[in-house]
């Protein structure tokens, strides 16, 4: 069962309220928001802004290239006053064109 949430995220003075799908397979070393080019050309992150990092990943679909931002944006729950992740600056947002 997929579970969706609410979320804000705002950088530089615009904010957007999205639906998020959780994804809980797998980990990683620090909190990570896939997000799509539409949210970020309305964010400000396309084109790439200066120290993002290009990736290419390997998928079953074949590779995807990925923009990789770190401290990018601040993200909190709708409903919630706290931002979710208290040190933006270890927050990764990639995006893929």
């Amino acid at each position: 069962m997929a579970v969706r949430v609410r979320l804000k995220i705002s950088r530089e003075g615009r904010s957007l309220e999205v639906i998020a799908l959780v994804n809980s397979d797998y980990e990683g070393d620090s909190p990570q928001l896939m997000i799509p080019l539409r949210i970020a050309r309305e964010l400000g992150l396309w084109p790439p802004p200066q120290g993002s990092i290009e990736r290419v990943f390997e998928t079953a679909g074949g590779p995807l290239r990925v923009w990789v931002i770190r401290g990018a944006a601040r993200v909190k729950n709708s409903l919630w006053a706290e931002p979710l992740f208290h040190d933006s600056r270890n927050l990764f947002i990639f995006f893929h064109y």
